[in-house]
């Protein structure tokens, strides 16, 4: 009895827990590398996850997609996301061609930005998007820390699992 009690205790104050999460993305095609990486706790857990894309596994994903979306979707509502950061580089072997593509993605973020910012409160943010005039490259740097109670998390997993 008395132990169950304390599971309770434990498991009550856990839901009201603020829990924050780095989350850092990175992806240059010129070292072929792409990466993300997502921390808790001040580091104490990390996750690295390599980003290496073929057919088979962009399968696999498109069928989870809609569960994790609803998930996401709750989440959402009871998130602060600050220090975000977004740095990209983009160039290709025509001006032209670069010049359009950079004003379409700052077009593009500056969308998902506001958006993102009725659903979601954001602090402190930086985005930059380069044009790199006769070159071919592409360099992509994100990091944000999300804030969001561990309860809700638990309740979003319950849903994204349900959806099954």
């Amino acid at each position: 009895m008395i132990t169950s009690a304390i599971v309770f205790f434990v498991l009550l104050v856990m839901l009201f827990i603020n829990l924050k999460i780095r989350v850092k993305a990175y992806i240059n095609m010129a070292k072929k590398e792409s990466y993300i990486t997502f921390s808790a706790l001040g580091g104490l857990f990390n996750l690295k996850y390599d980003l290496k894309w073929t057919k088979k596994t962009q399968r696999k994903r498109a069928v989870k997609f809609i569960c994790i979306i609803k998930g996401i979707k709750y989440m959402l509502n009871k998130t602060t996301l600050s220090n975000l950061f977004f740095h990209m580089k983009l160039g290709l072997d025509d001006a032209y061609y670069t010049a359009l593509a950079t004003g379409f993605f700052i077009s593009v973020s500056n969308i998902i930005l506001s958006i993102l910012k009725q659903t979601v409160k954001v602090n402190n943010q930086n985005i930059n998007i380069l044009p790199c005039y006769n070159v071919l490259t592409f360099e992509l740097d994100f990091d944000c820390i999300i804030s969001i109670k561990l309860g809700h998390i638990i309740i979003a997993g319950f849903k994204m699992v349900s959806c099954r």
